[in-house]
């Protein structure tokens, strides 16, 4: 009716391979404070974020802030959350915080990797 199936070609799995995070856009931070840096990043399968930041905790840990948004309420203050902070929307969640936490190593290996004063 609608013309023959097109032909399907089986392709075997590509093998595994050591894809690791880049960093397409790295502009430091040279303010005071726990966001050092703004980051894009590019995944391994070529998915792109943008606008992260690398931010150190109070521990001196590191971590990625993903992109996300003050909310305002409709007379344009701030909603805050039950600690009196602005309440911000998140663009980009994980499933789980062990997904969240692979993927925050996986960045900062890459910032390690490529520039590392940051990191000192």
């Amino acid at each position: 009716m609608w013309g023959s199936k097109p032909t399907v070609v089986e392709r075997p799995n590509p093998a595994p391979t050591n894809a690791t995070m880049k960093l397409s856009r790295f502009a430091p931070i040279t303010t005071e404070g726990s966001a050092l840096a703004y980051l894009d990043i590019e995944t391994p399968s070529g998915l792109i974020l943008r606008d992260c930041k690398l931010m150190r905790g109070p521990s001196a840990r590191l971590w990625i802030a993903a992109p996300s948004q003050r909310q305002f309420d409709r007379a344009g203050n701030s909603i805050l959350d039950e600690r009196g902070k602005p309440r911000y929307r998140n663009f980009v969640d994980f499933c789980d915080r062990a997904t969240r936490d692979k993927f925050a190593a996986a960045v900062v290996e890459a910032v390690r990797r490529e520039h590392p004063e940051v990191i000192a």
